[in-house]
């Protein structure tokens, strides 16, 4: 499930693609918070282990992307 929703977070480039591929993953985290914490916490934790199952090279490209994904989402302000 997390894999299909956050795809496009791993390879997130800023400059070619838009915020709206990755709104939806931010926004179910951001509206899970209060009643279904355990979502939230569930996708972050997918989003922090995700990149060590990639082969070394790819890592770094894994990292920055997700890294990418949440700088770009509070630089639009889709999140407060």
């Amino acid at each position: 499930m997390y894999m299909s929703l956050f795809y496009d977070w791993l390879f997130f480039n800023p400059s070619s693609e838009t915020v709206m591929n990755i709104e939806p993953g931010i926004l179910l985290m951001v509206h899970s918070v209060g009643k279904y914490s355990d979502v939230t916490l569930s996708c972050l934790d997918f989003l922090v282990q995700i990149p060590k199952s990639y082969k070394d090279f790819v890592q770094p490209l894994v990292y920055a992307g997700i890294t990418n994904s949440f700088k770009k989402v509070l630089q639009v302000q889709v999140i407060q």
